[in-house]
């Protein structure tokens, strides 16, 4: 029995349903559309400009931009693209800005290896005269946040793998929420960033190291996270003291090895979420070990009697042994 016919008359009717959904979704009026494009991969929602006329000039209106490279052979080709769309974007105010280049792996970053032509696209990318209002950047590059650093509309804030010089003067002054992702800051570095965030409601360190004290005396703060300390970070005393008298939500999660966490002021917590893991070696103390333990228990225990909600969870111990 020949299919042939019935194999056409079935691609026919797949084409005649791919035009009636594009039809449809063309009679959306264009706020709608943009705001869907505003939602997808840039790169995506650049292509959707060879379907017709009218979607041609859809896409440089959208507010959001998500450009990524994960191939460091298309790293040319991805400059172009970022150029040529940040040249026909015709959008008033940004509200998403999400540059990320996977290629540069954090060895790379950490010891400072940098090519000129990555450096300069940055800068150009991100003007200091903030010609575009940006609400929200995610912006997992190093060394070249000079220019963010005065970027005073920020809203949200997500660094990964970065270096921030703490001779640079931050002016974050309406930054509600900050996440730093695989970063070392010292205890200079850690004052210089509160300084400059006035407004910062949530704050969030996810792999982090260097910083030994952590005080917060502003009363806009009320979120606080630290999430897995990096271990290779070389100290004779591996402490962090937490001094947040006006925070209420504090998250201490997955591992910290050898860092002793101290709650020192923590009097207006709400919910504390202790998950974290430590290493057997703070407890080496023989048979008195057992004793150290409680002590700290009892001392967190002490420390968070105000909150009303209270998860240890899967906090563990860790026996290392070298």
């Amino acid at each position: 029995m020949d299919l042939r016919p019935y194999k056409r008359v079935e691609e026919t009717n797949k084409k005649m349903k791919r035009v009636e959904d594009q039809s449809r979704i063309s009679k959306l009026p264009d706020s709608l559309l943009i705001l869907i494009l505003s939602l997808l991969p840039t790169k995506d929602a650049f292509t959707t400009s060879v379907l017709s006329k009218r979607w041609e000039h859809l896409w440089p209106s959208i507010d959001s931009f998500f450009f990524s490279c994960k191939d460091k052979s298309q790293r040319k080709n991805f400059i172009s693209f970022v150029d040529y769309v940040l040249d026909h974007s015709t959008c008033s105010k940004i509200k998403n800005f999400h540059l990320n280049f996977t290629h540069l792996s954090k060895y790379e970053q950490r010891v400072g290896f940098v090519d000129d032509i990555v450096d300069f696209t940055i800068s150009r990318w991100v003007p200091t005269n903030e010609v575009k209002n940006k609400n929200k950047l995610l912006f997992p590059i190093s060394r070249w946040l000079g220019t963010v650093m005065r970027m005073t509309s920020l809203i949200t804030l997500d660094l990964t793998c970065c270096i921030l010089d703490k001779e640079v003067v931050i002016e974050w002054k309406s930054l509600k929420t900050l996440r730093l992702n695989d970063i070392t800051l010292d205890d200079d570095g850690i004052v210089n960033i509160l300084s400059g965030c006035p407004a910062l409601e949530i704050l969030e360190f996810l792999e982090f190291s260097g910083f030994r004290h952590m005080e917060i005396s502003s009363s806009n703060l009320k979120r606080l996270k630290f999430e897995n300390h990096l271990s290779y970070y070389n100290s004779d005393d591996l402490s962090l003291d937490i001094f947040t008298p006006h925070v209420q939500h504090l998250e201490i999660s997955r591992y910290m090895y050898d860092l002793k966490c101290r709650l020192v002021n923590v009097s207006s917590l709400v919910s504390a979420k202790l998950t974290f893991q430590m290493n057997w070696t703070w407890f080496d103390q023989g048979p008195d070990e057992h004793q150290v333990i409680k002590i700290l228990i009892e001392d967190y225990l002490q420390k968070l009697r105000n909150a009303t909600e209270l998860t240890f969870g899967t906090c563990s111990l860790i026996r290392c042994c070298f």
